[in-house]
C-alpha cells in the first residue's frame, strides 16, 4: 500500500496489526495526521476504550480478522477448462487455498488438482495438498512453522509423496 495517497482511514472491521519491533494490536483502525504536513498515525481501537497510536512508518503489516469464527477464513478458489478439438486434447485445473489467521498464529490449506488428457495419450493427473501452521513466540521477531504436505503425480509415476518440516526463526 503506498501510504501517501491514503488521506484518511476509518474502519469498523478489526485488524491484527504488526510494527516492526514485533508488537501485534487488534483492533478496529483509524487514522491521524500530526500537524499540517505531519507523519500519519494509525490508531487501533482495542476494546472500548483502549487506543493505541501508531506512526505509519512503524507499522509493517495488517491483517484483516474479526470476533466471529466464520469470518476470519479468508480463501480463494480458482478452476479452468481448456478443450482443443483438433487432437482432442482435455486440461482441466482446480485450486483452492484457504487461512485461518488470528492475532499470534495461523493456518493454511492449498490445495491443487490437474488433469491432461489427449486422444492417443494417456490421461496425467498431479493432485496435491498443504498444510501449514505458524505460531508466533513471545520474544518479537521469532516464530516457529510446521509444513505437511502430500503429493500424487501420474506422470512422474509418484502415487503419494509425503513431505514433512518444521522451522524455527526470526523475521
Amino acid at each position: 500500500m503506498n501510504w501517501t495517497q491514503v488521506a484518511q482511514l476509518k474502519s469498523g472491521q478489526i485488524f491484527i496489526v504488526k510494527t516492526e519491533d514485533g508488537s501485534l494490536y487488534q483492533g478496529m483502525l483509524s487514522t491521524t495526521v500530526t500537524g499540517a504536513n505531519g507523519p500519519m498515525n494509525i490508531e487501533v481501537i482495542e476494546g472500548t476504550n483502549q487506543k493505541v497510536s501508531l506512526e505509519q512508518s512503524r507499522v509493517i503489516r495488517i491483517d484483516r480478522t474479526s470476533d466471529a469464527f466464520w469470518q476470519r477464513f479468508k480463501g480463494t478458489i480458482s478452476s479452468g477448462l481448456n478443450y482443443s478439438k483438433g487432437n482432442q486434447a482435455t486440461q482441466y485445473n482446480l485450486s483452492s487455498e484457504t487461512e485461518y489467521v488470528r492475532e499470534r498464529w495461523s493456518a493454511r490449506a492449498n490445495f491443487y488438482s490437474d488433469l491432461a488428457s489427449s486422444h492417443g495419450a494417456p490421461t496425467s493427473t498431479r493432485n496435491q495438498l498443504s498444510l501449514t501452521g505458524r505460531r508466533l513466540l513471545a520474544r518479537p521477531h521469532y516464530f516457529y512453522k510446521g509444513l505437511v504436505s502430500f503429493l500424487h503425480s501420474s506422470e512422474q509415476g509418484i502415487q503419494v509423496q509425503r513431505l514433512v518440516g518444521g522451522a524455527l526463526g526470526g523475521s
